[in-house]
């Protein structure tokens, strides 16, 4: 999940933006998920620059009913797609498949309301009646997701300038597992986007939770955290290569650091690896040996502090106030390789 400009295709959708977009590509743990393997960590734009879709509505006065309006018309010049609606989204897609659909809504809400337990916000529920909701546009496979404009290598994008979750059903390649885990990253994009307007949080602190949420498993109508698959192999493999940073660095990385130019030289792949497990941990893992209780505070003072000053440093340095960076590191990494 990175920042980056995407052309969508005029040809295909008939329509010609260039959005800034949050992109996700992720790498194949296992050789079903291949398509993901392939990843560009180069010319990262910064996501600081991106408008956000909350702020170009409100400044657009567009209401629930305009934008289904708008969408509804869109649609007339493009046979076969349809358009869909739950609590805090539309759906447009040419999947014609009512489960699939039925699923999507069903998954998407109840990401939001994990995600919305962690990050609540009392601006975005309940969404007034005048609120225009964001897009989730989901394409029929992944030669219709690229010749849509989508950034080479990746699964799927939040576009903010035009409110959109971009993705594709996944059922023929690497399998529904795919789209899912997909959605469950872009939906905390989106959320927070809403949230922090223009600023982007720091990259191990953004990632490391769409990773998060990513790996939740769907049971009985609800998502409960899970390790996420994409991840934990190769997290596991750096630390018995010692392939990874110090955590007292890696909270102070910058984007285009995590994204393979970090002194260390880790790639990108191992920068998300180690992002999502550094969350999980500090969770997940309460209950492992060498927890210490001074941690669980570090999530929710980052994120207070950040909102607070928009400075991702300042945030870090309140999170991170007395911590002893050498038990936090051997602690992190023994709960790791017993994932």
């Amino acid at each position: 999940m990175t920042w980056l400009t995407v052309a969508a295709s005029a040809a295909l959708l008939a329509c010609t933006s260039t959005p800034n977009a949050s992109e996700r590509g992720e790498p194949a743990p296992v050789p079903s998920l291949s398509v993901k393997d392939v990843r560009s960590e180069n010319d990262r734009a910064d996501p600081s620059t991106a408008p956000t879709a909350q702020s170009s509505l409100t400044e657009a006065q567009v209401t629930r009913q305009q934008r289904r309006e708008r969408l509804a018309l869109q649609i007339r010049t493009m046979p076969g797609w349809a358009l869909h609606e739950s609590a805090h989204y539309f759906i447009l897609t040419c999947v014609e498949d009512a489960d699939f659909i039925e699923e999507l809504k069903k998954r998407a809400e109840s990401i939001r309301r994990e995600i919305r337990r962690d990050f609540p916000h009392p601006d975005l529920d309940p969404v007034p009646i005048h609120t225009a909701p964001n897009v989730i546009r989901v394409l029929k496979d992944r030669d219709q997701f690229m010749a849509y404009g989508a950034p080479a290598g990746s699964s799927g994008y939040w576009t903010a300038v035009d409110g959109e979750i971009v993705l594709y059903d996944d059922k023929a390649g690497g399998g529904r597992r795919n789209t899912w885990a997909t959605l469950n990253g872009m939906v905390f994009l989106e959320y927070t986007s809403s949230i922090s307007g223009d600023a982007a949080a720091a990259p191990w602190f953004l990632y490391g939770h769409s990773d998060y949420y990513s790996g939740f498993a769907f049971v009985d109508g609800e998502h409960h955290p899970a390790p996420f698959a994409w991840r934990r192999p190769l997290v596991k493999a750096n630390l018995e290569t010692s392939k990874i940073a110090p955590l007292e660095e890696f909270v102070r990385l910058t984007q285009s650091q995590y994204h393979g130019g970090s002194p260390r030289l880790i790639d990108g792949s191992s920068s998300y690896a180690q992002g999502w497990s550094f969350i999980w941990f500090l969770r997940e893992g309460q209950n492992s040996k060498l927890w210490s209780p001074a941690w669980e505070r570090i999530l929710d003072a980052w994120w207070s502090a950040w909102r607070e000053t928009g400075d991702v440093n300042a945030a870090t340095d309140r999170a991170f106030a007395g911590v002893d960076w050498t038990e936090l590191q051997a602690a992190w990494e023994a709960f790791t390789r017993e994932l």
